[in-house]
């Protein structure tokens, strides 16, 4: 079993980040906010934001760690109708330091979800998939 996390499936420069917060749907959870937007690739890339308002530097690290091991083991697993998606998650300052895998894995579950639903329904009466299609 391999359990790397290659370079090819990570956002790495900042043309890549521009156009996934420019041309990106948004969604908000508690503890991040998500841009995300279809790539003609034939696998998810991820990238990932935290400032100082998240915390200190180890606060900051664990948080990707903790989201980048959901990536790997379950979201890039996860492919609806062949679309593979470039992903930014931005951290906010209302995280804690005791942030659990299942808290996250929480978190991005409903993001999964979210995804799930717009890429089968058309739900302009859910004020979230409706924020994300006004973008």
């Amino acid at each position: 079993m391999h359990f790397s996390f290659p370079k090819e499936q990570r956002l790495l420069n900042s043309m890549d980040f521009k156009y996934v917060l420019d041309q990106g749907c948004r969604l908000t959870t508690k503890t991040f906010v998500v841009f995300k937007v279809d790539n003609d690739l034939s696998f998810h890339r991820l990238g990932l934001i935290m400032s100082r308002k998240v915390g200190k530097a180890h606060v900051r690290n664990r948080l990707k760690r903790l989201i980048r091991e959901y990536f790997r083991l379950y979201y890039s697993k996860n492919v609806i109708d062949s679309r593979f998606q470039d992903i930014i998650f931005i951290g906010k300052k209302a995280l804690s330091e005791k942030l659990s895998l299942g808290e996250v894995q929480e978190e991005l579950q409903k993001i999964y979800e979210i995804r799930h639903r717009n890429a089968h329904f058309a739900l302009s009466n859910d004020p979230i998939v409706a924020s994300t299609q006004a973008m």
